[in-house]
């Protein structure tokens, strides 16, 4: 097992050595390309862009379009690592997930009409009048097939 954990961290350390060579940062490439759009945008505005102006906004617009998308993938595989390393774990991170998940699904009160309704019961009992309204009607014989 060692000797699988050894050739593990050396094919990391090598896969990070290569995209720091190829790829580089990612954050620093968008941010040149969005400067290099913003840039030709401005002298668009005051003047007509050449034809090699032109194309290399494009380019970096395409470029900059590419690195946006790659950036969000890094970043949803970076959060996914994370919630399979920590949040099966009972850690700090897992309550913090758990906590997050019940504040949003939690509905404190509900409009109906122009009626606020906080209390449970009250809330259960305008759902059950909405949907009953809409959905517990039957159809008029004209409807029916």
């Amino acid at each position: 097992m060692r000797c699988i954990d050894i050739k593990l961290h050396r094919t990391a350390q090598a896969l990070k050595s290569w995209s720091a060579k190829h790829i580089g940062s990612v954050r620093l490439q968008l941010a040149i390309a969005k400067e290099i759009v913003y840039i030709f945008d401005l002298a668009q505005e005051h003047r007509l862009l050449s034809a090699a102006e032109h194309e290399l906004r494009l380019r970096a617009k395409l470029c900059s379009l590419g690195l946006a998308s790659l950036q969000r993938t890094i970043l949803r595989q970076r959060a996914r690592i994370t919630f399979l390393a920590e949040g099966d774990a009972n850690t700090k991170f897992f309550h913090l997930q758990a906590c997050h998940r019940s504040r949003k699904n939690f509905i404190n009160k509900l409009k109906v009409g122009e009626n606020f309704l906080a209390q449970n019961e009250q809330m259960a009992d305008g759902v059950y009048n909405h949907f009953h309204g809409h959905h517990g009607k039957p159809r008029s014989a004209a409807l029916q097939y």
